[in-house]
């Protein structure tokens, strides 16, 4: 694989970094940015990009390890790669000289210029050189001798690797939660299988829970989502309103898929107010509900959840290869935190939603309306409560039976049941947030593990 990286050459050059030889990649912090340095294997190509005033490429780097977690990064969410200088580019090719040619039409580095860790394809990586004035050095020419061998590795690493994401059309929410229905069934199986004797079992229930979480990543175009937030910030910051507004509506188009994971009805809120102030030229106006729009549908949470679960797919499958079943079960139970941090996320979302609903029906008199909302959240808070971390479930637990009494009473209800209502919905909003910045996926229990035997998700192997 080919990549990018960017940094300002006032904090780091590439030659500093040719002069150390070698450097930790870390303080990534951008979702999207996060999963393109998870993909990164040692020995990839990477072009090093100078930010700031050059805005351009300006050198080739190699990408000395494979992904570990990132030190400076508390929360251990985080990964970072070494990187070791390969060459300066004879001459750097800017950004400004890629923009209109065509084999940069859908380059991330032009259609999203904030991100600061990107792929690049064959195509592009061979004009970026030519527009260097180097020779092709893409490594593009097949070799004559050791096919078979290649082939064969080649077989090996797909058996381990997590299959890539399906191409398909925009799924709906009931088609997402099919797919993870199977994905959880399948993992359930393996689950059992992982504490027998047969690998070659497990390493196909795993392969077809990767299939169902590459099909359940596709579908529901997170990545999509991604980009739109960060083309419209990036215009807005440039002053283009316009091309803002149209990031706002690419970013609508995702969100029917994600209703059940995603505070649907704040999203719908904060993405019109977007596109007003955008429609009046107010860029700080327009960043700001960008911001709040983000929060409502909480993307980073939802990608790093799917890629936490597959990379522990792929790390159990390896595991298979070498017939260690300890270390093949340790990982799939990472798998299922991660899938229960998914659910997780959307039960609290779909309990947020019911909740201002309820309340707002509830303010009007609605009582009929306002109890068949309630009704929805209790079931939703049940669903969190059953994924939930330690930590969360006492809070959540309670937070239920508030809401339950309040039900019960709907028909006469108490001065300051509105009001407890609301804080209620404060108190969950407040907890949904919290998974973006600490997702306590450490203490979310595992089917048929003791406490003792909830590991930690690990580093990422080679």
């Amino acid at each position: 694989m080919n990549w990018l990286i960017k940094e300002e050459p006032r904090s780091y050059s590439f030659d500093e970094l040719s002069a150390e030889g070698r450097t930790r990649w870390s303080g990534v912090k951008n979702p999207l940015a996060q999963q393109h340095l998870r993909a990164v294997r040692r020995g990839d190509r990477i072009l090093y990009y100078h930010t700031g005033q050059e805005r351009a490429v300006v050198g080739v780097a190699r990408a000395a390890s494979a992904p570990y977690p990132d030190p400076d990064d508390r929360t251990g969410r985080r990964v970072a790669i070494d990187v070791e200088p390969v060459r300066r580019l004879r001459r750097p090719v800017a950004l400004a000289e890629m923009r209109g040619r065509a084999a940069f039409a859908d380059f991330a580095l032009v259609r999203i210029p904030r991100l600061s860790v990107m792929p690049v394809s064959d195509r592009q990586w061979r004009e970026i050189e030519r527009m260097a004035g180097e020779h092709d050095r893409s490594a593009a020419r097949r070799p004559r001798r050791g096919k078979t061998l290649i082939v064969a590795l080649a077989i090996a690493a797909a058996a381990i690797a997590p299959s890539a994401p399906l191409a398909s059309d925009p799924l709906s929410a009931g088609d997402l939660d099919r797919i993870l229905g199977r994905a959880d069934r399948s993992l359930g199986k393996a689950e059992n299988a992982v504490r027998g004797s047969d690998p070659g079992r497990v390493s196909l229930l795993l392969q077809r829970v990767d299939e169902e979480m590459a099909q359940f990543e596709s579908g529901s175009r997170l990545a999509d989502l991604e980009a739109a937030l960060e083309s419209g910030r990036a215009s807005a910051d440039g002053g283009d309103l316009q091309g803002a507004a149209e990031a706002v509506r690419r970013a609508r188009v995702v969100l029917p898929a994600l209703s059940d994971y995603t505070e649907t009805r704040q999203a719908e809120i904060e993405s019109r107010g977007a596109l007003r102030a955008a429609g009046a030229n107010d860029a700080d106006g327009y960043l700001a509900a960008l911001e709040r729009f983000e929060t409502a549908v909480m993307p980073g949470v939802l990608v790093t959840r799917i890629t936490e679960v597959r990379e522990a797919i792929a790390r159990a499958r390896a595991a298979m290869v070498r017939r260690d079943m300890e270390a093949g079960r340790l990982e799939v139970d990472a798998a299922r935190r991660a899938l229960a941090g998914l659910r997780l996320a959307g039960a609290l979302s779909r309990s947020l939603f019911s909740l201002r609903i309820g309340s707002e029906m509830m303010d009007d008199s609605a009582l009929l309306a306002a109890r068949d909302h309630l009704n929805r959240a209790l079931r939703s808070l049940s669903t969190a409560i059953e994924f939930a971390p330690e930590d969360l479930r006492d809070d959540l637990d309670a937070a239920r039976a508030r809401v339950q009494a309040i039900r019960k009473r709907l028909g006469k209800p108490q001065d300051g049941d509105l009001d407890a209502l609301r804080e209620i919905t404060g108190v969950i909003e407040r907890t949904r947030e919290a998974l973006d910045d600490d997702p306590g996926l450490a203490s979310i229990p595992v089917r048929g593990a003791p406490a003792a035997a909830w590991p930690g998700a690990g580093p990422v192997p080679e």
